[in-house]
């Protein structure tokens, strides 16, 4: 789940980066909320900069947060444990 918004050059690199690795992800899926539209989901999940990036699991639980563009092994990585 990325958070961003449409303004924040970052928050395109995330996006391409989670593009590419859903891409090779059976199951996991990207989902982007745009900050400005939903401001109470961001503050739901105590995001409080853009572009942030969850990782959740199948029940929606928190896995791995990062604020700033991941580095794509990263976020290989952490689906990989949630998949796992």
């Amino acid at each position: 789940m990325q958070f961003s918004s449409p303004t924040c050059a970052p928050c395109e690199r995330v996006r391409a980066v989670c593009a590419e690795v859903v891409a090779g992800a059976e199951g996991v899926r990207h989902v982007e909320i745009d900050v400005a539209v939903d401001l109470d989901r961001a503050r739901e999940y105590g995001v409080w900069r853009v572009p942030t990036l969850l990782v959740l699991d199948p029940v929606g639980r928190i896995v791995r947060r990062a604020v700033g563009v991941p580095r794509r092994g990263d976020l290989q990585a952490a689906i990989a444990e949630v998949m796992a």
